[in-house]
């Protein structure tokens, strides 16, 4: 498969590779959600293993998940053209708003002093990102 980037000239705002990848959420006692992973299309997220992720900037802003559940955020509603799932009711996507915004711990959700909610790449991806980063030539904003 061939990936590729955007061309954005600013380093924080370059975007993850193009691909048909998945975004997991981690939660870290079977109730709240932890983190959200964007991961690869063929990675899965092994559960009896500790899950450490990373910010994608700042390398060494670590967290490490030892007993957690992951859930899929991902589904496909529409695949080589056609319909594939059954489109919810304005009613039930808001029961389903009001569910996963329940599953996010108080810090997250509060007004004054927010707790920054972690979104990462997984390592495979950060890698990839990372080495297709390399092989593009700098160019100065000046230029």
């Amino acid at each position: 498969m061939a990936y590729q980037l955007k061309e954005i000239n600013q380093a924080v705002r370059r975007d993850a590779p193009s691909f048909m990848g998945q975004c997991d959420q981690a939660f870290q006692d079977k109730v709240n959600a932890a983190a959200d992973l964007i991961c690869l299309a063929d990675e899965k997220i092994d559960t009896s293993r500790p899950l450490t992720i990373f910010h994608p900037e700042q390398t060494w802003k670590r967290t490490t998940f030892k007993d957690f559940t992951v859930k899929e955020l991902m589904t496909d509603v529409i695949k080589d053209g056609e319909l594939v799932c059954n489109l919810p009711t304005l009613e039930e996507i808001g029961e389903h708003h009001d569910r996963s915004k329940a599953e996010f711990f108080p810090e997250y959700k509060r007004v004054v002093n927010t707790q920054y909610y972690k979104v990462d790449l997984s390592e495979k991806l950060w890698k990839l990102k990372h080495d297709l980063l390399n092989t593009v030539p700098y160019q100065n904003a000046a230029d």
